[in-house]
């Protein structure tokens, strides 16, 4: 992530002065028929500039909802099933959901976590998908608060057959969840706020994600605590809404120069410049860029290019999660987390937590110790990595050294590194 310290640049390129109003939320409950999206690039498109023959990417299917559409990736269990007569369905597989953060979709963001996890247990079922605005997901024209990520997840799960309501699974053996109709979650950066604040604030929309409905919750990199330097006044201004007195005309412009503020902070003031130059001249992916110690980094920044030239909603998208996902002060909704790893949730009986106890949901976070976007003292002042009277630490916080904010995503050894920490924490 780059941040603007000083001055935000509100220029605008000729096709953003079109930009995509999306509306602020809403004080009365949404009605789900009346909303409408702007649909993602076509598959084609996506698998034209990242051949999946090439970086091995896993075919997507699409669940569709009255927010949108949503790109989902499954990745079935692995060897020493692939290839056998045994059928997916009776594989006593640990469920698995992985959310991934802004600005770069799923398959280039958490997808080389996912492989890594599935070389140390293949018998692990991971589900990606691409949040809203993202990837080969649609724009919904609605406020993207968390509980419009909630209601995403809901579909996702429902799509895949996780949600609360499945039929439990084959009985559990001890490689594998001791309670099979539960799901291990994993967020990432903005993936893990927007848990945060859904665990901590059940709404009817999300009826599966609740604690009782899981396992284990990993969250690597979080944002949702930023630093006030990451806000400086220029921005503030530059992305606030238009107000409802402009013509339609004027609060589209103030639109495209908020759009552009949005993204500049997120990723350099030559954003726009960079994705066409990139468009003009795309990277054509072979296996021996595979090769590349930061080859995942470098996909992940081409993804974001593609995203910007061709996901028509994407800076739309990107500019209502920074006004309305809570991607600061969120203080509140980790502690919360950190609360259900320490005493759980009341008269459920599930895995324990490091220490003892058997009504708790698992808990914890892994971050990189060069990361500005999250800090290990702002972890546990949330709780995490504190130990208790009696020397227990209920809730892990692993620090990874010489890491930063790209610490599941942008260099091997640190993918590696996530992956064992959060299959040794599964089997603790």
């Amino acid at each position: 992530m780059a941040r603007v310290v000083d001055e935000v640049d509100n220029s605008t390129s000729s096709a953003a002065s079109t930009a995509i109003l999306i509306p602020p939320p809403q004080e009365q409950p949404l009605e789900l028929s009346d909303i409408n999206h702007i649909p993602a690039p076509a598959l084609s498109s996506f698998q034209t500039h990242f051949p999946p023959s090439v970086l091995n990417f896993p075919t997507p299917t699409f669940a569709t909802s009255a927010l949108g559409t949503t790109a989902i990736y499954s990745l079935p269990p692995q060897a020493p099933y692939a290839g056998t007569t045994i059928p997916s369905s009776s594989i006593n597989a640990r469920r698995v959901l992985l959310i991934h953060g802004v600005n770069t979709p799923a398959v280039g963001s958490v997808l080389p976590l996912a492989r890594a996890i599935q070389l140390q247990v293949p018998s692990t079922h991971i589900v990606m998908y691409d949040l809203w605005g993202h990837g080969l997901s649609s724009t919904p024209l609605v406020a993207h608060t968390p509980e419009m990520f909630g209601m995403q997840i809901e579909s996702v799960l429902q799509h895949v057959g996780w949600c609360s309501t499945s039929t439990p699974g084959p009985a559990a053996t001890a490689s594998s969840p001791s309670e099979p109709n539960k799901i291990d979650i994993i967020g990432y950066s903005l993936g893990c706020t927007l848990l945060a604040q859904l665990l901590t604030t059940p709404q009817p929309t999300h009826p599966s994600l609740t604690p009782t409905a899981i396992n284990t919750i990993t969250l690597i990199a979080p944002s949702g605590l930023l630093p006030p330097s990451w806000f400086p006044l220029s921005l503030e201004t530059a992305i606030q809404p238009p107000s409802p007195t402009l013509s339609p005309t004027t609060a589209q412009t103030h639109e495209a120069r908020a759009q552009h503020a949005a993204l500049a902070w997120l990723e350099g003031p030559n954003y726009l410049e960079e994705a066409q130059a990139a468009d003009h001249n795309p990277t054509i992916w072979t296996t021996d860029h595979l090769a590349a110690k930061d080859w995942t980094a470098r996909l992940a920044k081409a993804m974001k290019h593609w995203e910007v030239v061709h996901h028509t909603g994407y800076p739309a998208s990107v500019l209502s999660i920074v006004r309305h996902a809570g991607i600061r002060d969120q203080e509140g909704a980790f502690r919360g987390v950190a609360a259900l790893g320490r005493r759980g949730v009341p008269g459920q009986k599930g895995l324990g937590g490091r220490g003892g106890g058997g009504d708790k949901v698992r808990v914890q976070a892994i971050l990189g110790g060069l990361d500005d976007v999250v800090s290990e003292a702002k972890m546990r002042k949330c709780g995490f990595g504190v130990a208790d009277a009696a020397g227990n630490v209920m809730v892990p916080l692993v620090v990874v050294a010489g890491a930063d904010h790209g610490l599941p995503r942008d260099r091997r050894e640190w993918i590696e590194r996530v992956a064992e920490e959060i299959v040794g924490f599964w089997g603790s």
